[in-house]
């Protein structure tokens, strides 16, 4: 993936007005859809409104939080989002000002035309430290008696990547809720930071898992046409190593989108990871040497052969199977064939509190002299470790 900025500013760098081109170059329109012809652009709202007409032969993305009609128009509430969710793709950012603005300290390149005029402008094209980029000048051009230079800046000084974080956790401790109010915190701190949950249901690989393996019903009813609860019939007993493939596949299918958020300075808030194969295959096998073999295999399968990207700290929701089985009670949606089981689920929990020791996670107790404790009193404080370990 590859950020790309381009747009025309004057010598103060002016950009519009009452939503409008200052300049109309058509040697400078020319080049712009030269360098964006059959690749993604992204746009703000105001932008998108703007345009005569769709703009031919390119994916267009629109960020903003308003109902865009157009089926053909893909829109995001915010970057993280769109950065994951087209970690394969060269996006080219076209404006506006707020847009250029997010996605500079992302961008790779920038393509400025820059025009040797001065005009009323009500929207301005953001600074930036230009000796962070190599500079040059591609084309001088001259219309309608103004004079203006293409210019290409490539960055030389990298990104600082994000860091990665894994929240697990025990049946019932509410590990995606927890992450999601995480994440919301985290943004008003105006903190870059981005979440991932596993499996990724919404991803092919995460879809085998959900309907073959452990036979939710939400998807079992999307994917199957007769009444299948699972094909693999009892996802609890089913060899360990044949698991490991399927969960280890879903994570590196994704794996560019982990990378496509770091690799951007953002930091990435996993909702289970590499050490949910190891406590949930591990918890099957009840020799301990064999148990500890397990998990060794799993590292080298997926951080070493995968080459998926270690956890810079891995945090521990824990929550005691008596007071989970109370939670597990109360669900509204219906479980899912591992869920069901209670012996699969209590030796889940030995092998977590196992791997912690092992691996020194940080365990955060979900009760407190066995009264469950709030989500928001447990969320302040994985909130507080985790912004302390950010700005590190």
């Amino acid at each position: 993936m590859k950020i790309i900025i381009i747009g025309a500013i004057g010598k103060n760098n002016e950009l519009g007005k009452n939503n409008k081109l200052l300049w109309n170059l058509k040697k400078d329109l020319e080049f712009f859809k030269n360098i964006t012809l059959n690749h993604t652009v992204v746009m703000g709202y105001n932008t998108y409104k703007s345009l005569p007409k769709k703009l031919e032969n390119r994916k267009m993305i629109v960020l903003t939080s308003k109902d865009i009609k157009d089926k053909d128009i893909i829109t995001y509430k915010n970057e993280y989002e769109l950065l994951k969710n087209h970690a394969n793709e060269d996006l080219y950012i076209i404006g506006g000002a707020q847009v250029y603005k997010t996605f500079l300290e992302y961008a790779d390149e920038l393509y400025l035309t820059q025009i040797e005029d001065v005009k009323e402008a009500d929207t301005y094209f953001p600074t930036f430290n230009k000796d962070d980029y190599d500079i040059k000048i591609l084309k001088e051009n001259q219309e309608n008696n103004i004079s203006y230079k293409h210019m290409k800046y490539t960055r030389i000084n990298s990104i600082k990547k994000g860091k990665i974080i894994t929240i697990e956790g025990t049946d019932c401790s509410g590990k995606e809720t927890q992450t999601k109010l995480l994440v919301e915190k985290l943004q008003k701190d105006n903190i870059k930071v981005s979440s991932i949950s596993f499996p990724m249901y919404d991803s092919p690989t995460g879809a085998i898992i959900g309907a073959c393996l452990l036979g939710k019903p939400d998807l079992c009813k999307k994917y199957f046409k007769k009444d299948i609860t699972s094909w693999f019939q009892d996802a609890t007993n089913i060899d360990p190593l044949v698991a490991i493939d399927l969960y280890a596949l879903d994570r590196r299918y994704n794996l560019p989108k982990i990378n496509a958020l770091i690799d951007r300075g953002i930091n990435v808030i996993l909702d289970r990871y590499v050490t949910s194969n190891m406590a949930h295959r591990g918890g099957m096998i009840l020799d301990k040497e064999e148990r500890l073999k397990m998990y060794e295999i799993i590292k080298e399968k997926e951080f070493v052969l995968n080459k998926l990207p270690y956890p810079d700290k891995v945090y521990l929701l824990y929550m005691p199977y008596k007071q989970a089985s109370i939670l597990r009670k109360k669900r509204e949606e219906a479980l899912d064939l591992a869920e069901q089981d209670e012996v699969y689920l209590k030796n889940g929990e030995k092998a977590y509190l196992e791997l912690a020791k092992i691996y020194n996670f940080d365990i955060i107790n979900c009760t407190n002299k066995e009264e469950i404790r709030s989500i928001e009193n447990i969320n302040e404080e994985l909130y507080q470790k985790v912004k302390k370990l950010i700005r590190s």
